[in-house]
């Protein structure tokens, strides 16, 4: 069995590296090198982030209360977390019709459950 190239090694699946390793044989811990290396840039090329990012995740997702959900909505014309987190950093959502310290409170909470913070207007 020829040994393979590094972009050859990096096409295989974790299993198929483990049979391309078995078959080396005398070669093997050259081989075993050269798979986990290429096992490694295939994990490294993968997505690290499974859940979706803030920005297209739906407002939904909050599970805020209707209220605080409708002037989100309604004024500040966001519709997901991302479009919100943008919204926050230029302008005070206290400014807003019908938004309080109260709902405010709410937004926060609910984005820390979900990994977010709620930035500073700037």
């Amino acid at each position: 069995m020829k040994p393979l190239t590094d972009e050859e090694l990096a096409e295989l699946t974790p299993e198929e590296l483990i049979a391309y390793n078995r078959g080396l044989g005398a070669g093997i811990e050259i081989g075993y090198k050269q798979g986990v290396q290429a096992a490694l840039r295939h994990m490294q090329s993968m997505p690290t982030q499974l859940t979706p990012t803030p920005d297209s995740t739906p407002l939904e997702e909050l599970d805020l209360t209707v209220r605080t959900f409708n002037v989100l909505t309604r004024h500040a014309e966001v519709s997901t977390i991302g479009e919100l987190l943008a919204y926050a950093e230029t302008h005070d959502l206290l400014e807003l019709k019908n938004f309080d310290k109260k709902t405010l409170d709410e937004l926060r909470e609910k984005l820390r459950r979900k990994g977010y913070a709620l930035p500073r207007p700037s």
